[in-house]
């Protein structure tokens, strides 16, 4: 296999569209692992040198772990984890060295299925925290690892700044923000109203970005920034799928057969 492909594992999202996805990751450089009982059995997929597949259900671990385990020793690396299903213990950590795995992709044995729910989150919280000590204390018993002091941070450099954020710009620019997302790129959309959205979004992120650097920080001003930065990315991606698919519904959605977004 050629080592400048990256290795992806498609697990549960591949569930009714699996050859379809698998393709789409194959068509953009990837090796794939996937469970064939997710995957279409495409004759292009499964011929293939850049797709392995492994038999299984893919709730049961032992299936997951087989997906990792081939990932590993066909294609040595796995750059992409795509949904559900791998086996952790007490502390996150899978059967293969060095791999964690926490929340809906994870399979605690804790919550059933594990989808991400109400308990789903209280548990992704309570392995998260265990993973972090779990690594933090594998890299402390590392000889070639220091943890870094809190002294070694350095500190905010706030200096040549001296205006204070002004509660009233930092809501009224959010206030902008959810109007143009709700009225342009909400529940329907058109490829006039996205290219509106984004234009506007522009504008105002670069409006964000000098006061951002011109003003002392607070946590409205950094919501603030980081709410244009999502908003944007998300009017640019919604323009670019034409079709409607899943939740995101346009107007004027274009027709073409296949997988692939155009």
């Amino acid at each position: 296999m050629s080592s400048t492909r990256k290795t992806a594992i498609v697990t549960g999202a591949s569930q009714g569209i699996g050859a379809g996805i698998v393709k789409a990751f194959v068509e953009r450089g990837f090796n794939v692992v996937a469970n064939s009982r997710k995957v279409t059995q495409s004759t292009e997929v499964v011929a293939s040198d850049h797709v392995a597949l492994v038999d299984g259900h893919i709730g049961e671990p032992a299936t997951a772990a087989r997906i990792v385990e081939t990932a590993l020793s066909r294609f040595k690396s796995v750059d992409v984890l795509v949904n559900n299903g791998v086996l952790v213990d007490e502390w996150g950590h899978s059967s293969v060295r060095n791999l964690y795995a926490v929340g809906e992709i994870s399979c605690t044995g804790v919550h059933g299925a594990n989808r991400l729910a109400s308990t789903s989150l209280l548990e992704g919280l309570v392995w998260g925290h265990r993973a972090a000590q779990h690594i933090e204390r594998t890299l402390t018993s590392s000889s070639n690892w220091e943890r870094p002091r809190f002294e070694d941070v350095p500190p905010w450099d706030e200096s040549g700044l001296t205006a204070e954020p002004d509660p009233a710009l930092i809501q009224g620019d959010m206030q902008t923000i959810q109007n143009i997302m709700w009225h342009y790129v909400g529940l329907v959309r058109t490829g006039d109203r996205l290219s509106r959205a984004i234009r506007e979004l522009r504008h105002l992120w670069n409006e964000i970005e000098t006061f951002y650097r011109t003003t002392k920080l607070s946590d409205g001003l950094i919501g603030l920034r980081n709410a244009v930065e999502a908003a944007l990315i998300i009017a640019q991606a919604a323009q670019h799928n034409r079709q409607s698919r899943g939740c995101h519904y346009r107007q004027d959605s274009v027709s073409f057969e296949g997988d692939r977004l155009i």
